[in-house]
């Protein structure tokens, strides 16, 4: 009798959406995760060697024309 009673009770059908809802929305999570994690990968290292690079060898200033004022 305590079964029955228990399945028909409806009081924790709306937390048991949510939990469904939750574990749906982590496990869309993880997938798309799984699906861009090489590219982001590759692409970050990209960004990374061009940052590392010769590129900034100079300082911002070193071609900067500076006016010399005689004393």
């Amino acid at each position: 009798m305590q079964v029955r009673t228990f399945v028909a009770d409806e009081a924790g059908v709306a937390t048991v959406d949510w939990v469904v809802v939750a574990s749906v929305m982590v496990a869309l999570g993880v997938a798309v995760k799984d699906q861009v994690d090489d590219g982001l990968s590759v692409h970050s290292s990209e960004i990374r060697d061009e940052f590392q690079g010769g590129l900034f060898d100079s300082a911002w200033d070193a071609n900067l024309a500076v006016p010399i004022e005689a004393p």
